[in-house]
């Protein structure tokens, strides 16, 4: 008799191992930022001026650092009475959007968040506050975050 009928384990393994080497295989997603710092200052006054743009205006919002951000503003929408959100779709980077939320706090206190994120890129960024109230891009590996979706 064959291995396999006299081994049902073995049968198992092989067949476990014929799947793994045939399905698809996950291709490496490129890192479009690598040629910028990990983090990056940005100017604050860039942030805020971006919410004065319309749906369908082409913008460059000057983040810091060498680090432009240009594109068409997608939406520019109040969520919430204290919660306004902005999506620009990058002309520079294929598929890549720049999101920010402007929030206004109970004592009237504004503070700003958002990312840059690319469902194809393995790096994106993140708008983080810092405890002195100054504001940097984070660089994020967005491949180690972000789980494949396969939908059939």
């Amino acid at each position: 008799k064959p291995i396999f009928m006299k081994k049902p384990v073995f049968a198992l393994l092989v067949l476990l191992l014929f799947i793994v080497s045939t399905s698809k295989a996950q291709s490496t997603k490129p890192a479009i930022f690598a040629n910028y710092p990990s983090i990056i200052n940005i100017d604050e006054n860039a942030i805020r001026m971006a919410f004065q743009n319309n749906a369908g205006q082409s913008v460059t919002i000057p983040l810091g650092q060498s680090f432009n951000f240009s594109g068409k503003v997608i939406s520019n929408v109040q969520k919430y009475e204290n919660l306004r959100i902005i999506i620009i779709k990058s002309t520079t980077w294929q598929n890549t959007l720049l999101q920010l939320a402007k929030t206004t706090n109970a004592d009237n206190i504004v503070t700003f968040s958002g990312r840059i994120i690319n469902p194809g890129a393995a790096d994106g960024f993140e708008i983080k506050r810092e405890s002195l109230g100054s504001y940097k891009l984070k660089k994020t590996q967005t491949d180690k975050i972000f789980e494949p979706c396969n939908i059939h």
